[in-house]
Parts: structure tokens; sequence; C-alpha cells
């Protein structure tokens, strides 16, 4: 098995992000486990598995690029499930990703998006690519597992 491409995510610059989604939580969590929020139309996806599950690896193709990352952790519990995955060698970042869906006590499902990560060159571009980064993750991920794509 190819080793990721960090040994840790100690001190790495964070990322929190999250939206109320309008989907219901098990719908939502379907999606979720079967890469709905990679397949949110930013990349080609081409998992090892059809169903997340701790060590199934995806090829995320971008444009001419194609990053690989490995599943971590997969997490289910009532009211609140989801995974991270990690970087391999050849993406762009060093780190970790995890996606998690939590239903709130109002029934509503919220969606966090959780990175620690760093660019695996030059470090210091990451202030440059966080905005654009924040982007992206609000226009497509946070959107992927709402019952219909919103504007």
């Amino acid at each position: 098995m190819t080793p990721l491409s960090y040994t840790s995510t100690d001190g790495f610059p964070e990322l929190h992000m999250s939206r109320v989604i309008t989907a219901d939580f098990e719908t939502a969590a379907e999606k979720l486990f079967r890469w709905g929020v990679q397949r949110s139309g930013l990349f080609r996806v081409r998992p090892t598995h059809e169903v997340v599950e701790t060590g199934a690896e995806v090829a995320l193709g971008f444009g001419p690029w194609t990053f690989h990352c490995r599943v971590v952790d997969a997490f289910s519990t009532p009211g609140r499930c989801g995974f991270t995955y990690g970087t391999l060698p050849g993406h762009v970042e060093r780190g970790e990703e995890t996606f998690t869906l939590e239903r709130l006590q109002d029934g509503r499902v919220l969606f966090l998006i959780d990175a620690k990560s760093q660019p695996a060159r030059f470090p210091a571009l990451r202030p440059v690519i966080d905005l654009p980064r924040r982007v992206l993750i609000r226009r497509f991920y946070l959107r992927a597992l709402d019952d219909r794509a919103e504007d």
C-alpha cells in the first residue's frame, strides 16, 4: 500500500466550513458515502470502491491533473456520520479532509468540512490558494448533498 504524502497533520493550517443542507439525514448520508461530494461537478471521480470505506482510494481528475486520496477513517453513529481521507504522493496538497453530517436537534442536517493541509510544494503559498479553495468548497462541496442544487 502506498504511504500517505504526510506522516502527521500537526501544525498544518486548518480550514473549517459548514452549512445546513436541504436533504434529510439518511438521503445525505447515502450520497456522502457514494462519493457524492467529490462527484459535485468539480472533479472526474474514479474510486476503488463504490461505497466509501476505510482503505478505499479515489482518483480525482481536474483538467489535465489527477490527484489521489485514501480513506483513513469512516464513522457512523446515530445522527452523525462521515469520513476522512488523506492525500497520496503526487497530490497538490499534503494532509486530510473530513466530511461530516450531523443531525441537529431541530431535525435539520449540518454538513461540515474540516481540513488540515498545506501545499505539497511551497507551503508559503497557502494564503494565495485559500480564497479560491474556500469559493470552490462553498460552491461545490457544501451544496453537493442538497436535495437539489441551489445557486
